[in-house]
């Protein structure tokens, strides 16, 4: 083959190249001239992705519970910030009354100790205790 030759062959490979087509290259029958032309490849990959709405989201709640009312319908348009739904969760009640009645008891704690406070003051104010038992008390 002359070097005219692998020119013709080399040239159309290369610009089929150049433009991304995959391109065969076969003589021509009776002649030595290679005929250049496009050929569809099936290029497939399997790839793994979720498809989700550009215009719905999911909605999710932190807490576990149950929907008892709804404050929209389907379609409707929302603002952050609004309340779409009420979720209440039967365990929740349990764990605020308890709660409460911690807060409770720390609030008599404080009171008892205030009481005992003010009675160590008196009693050192009168001689009977000592100022140990101030600073204990406070």
């Amino acid at each position: 083959m002359s070097a005219s030759g692998a020119l013709r062959t080399i040239l159309p490979l290369a610009l089929a190249s150049a433009v991304g087509a995959v391109a065969v290259a076969a003589p021509a029958p009776g002649s030595d001239a290679y005929v250049v032309e496009p050929q569809k490849v099936e290029d497939l990959k399997s790839v793994y992705a979720t498809v989700r709405s550009r215009d719905l989201i999911q909605a999710r709640v932190r807490t576990p519970g149950t929907i008892v009312s709804l404050a929209v319908d389907e379609g409707v348009y929302v603002k952050q910030g609004e309340v779409l739904a009420l979720v209440v969760d039967p365990k929740i009640a349990p764990r605020i009354k308890a709660l409460e009645a911690r807060i409770v008891g720390a609030q008599s704690r404080m009171e008892t100790a205030k009481t005992e406070l003010e009675r160590a003051k008196t009693l050192q104010e009168r001689g009977f205790a000592s100022q140990s038992r101030v600073d204990q008390a406070q």
